[in-house]
């Protein structure tokens, strides 16, 4: 008679996060204008919040699993504009079929410790890792 084994997960939320939001723990915090922010998952939709603050997550409005966009060598990919710093957050979900990808993208712009998050979305048909042009950082804060 063969034993069977049970796997049992136990996952510690930290007392910041309220119960229902996930960290994302694929992709840590990423630093921006002296600022550590972090990607939270509830119900599939990602979320960021600063970390250490006692300010709500904000939705980004983008499908989770999502990630803070990366250079080629894994690196975070910041864009400096005047006196702001951008970056991109991805969400991606392969094409059936196809070595495409569906990626849909909202940027994250700080300054001095302050932060917003872009009110328009840039839907492409390309896997990450992409090098995206580095005008569409800004660009979607300031254009439909």
């Amino acid at each position: 008679m063969k034993k069977r084994h049970r796997l049992v997960l136990i996952v510690a939320m930290t007392s910041l996060l309220p119960t229902s939001l996930a960290l994302a723990t694929q992709n840590g915090p990423a630093q921006l204008a002296n600022t550590q922010l972090l990607l939270l998952q509830q119900e599939q939709v990602c979320y960021i919040k600063q970390q250490n603050s006692s300010a709500p997550a904000q939705s980004l409005k983008l499908a989770w699993p999502c990630q803070f966009h990366t250079k080629k060598d894994g690196n975070l990919r910041v864009i400096k504009r005047g006196e702001y710093e951008y970056l991109m957050i991805e969400s991606a979900k392969h094409i059936a079929n196809s070595r495409d990808c569906a990626t849909e993208m909202r940027v994250i712009r700080a300054r001095a410790g302050k932060w917003a998050i872009s009110e328009h979305s840039n839907k492409v048909a390309s896997c990450p890792p992409f090098q995206w042009d580095a005008m569409v950082f800004s660009e979607l804060f300031e254009n439909p």
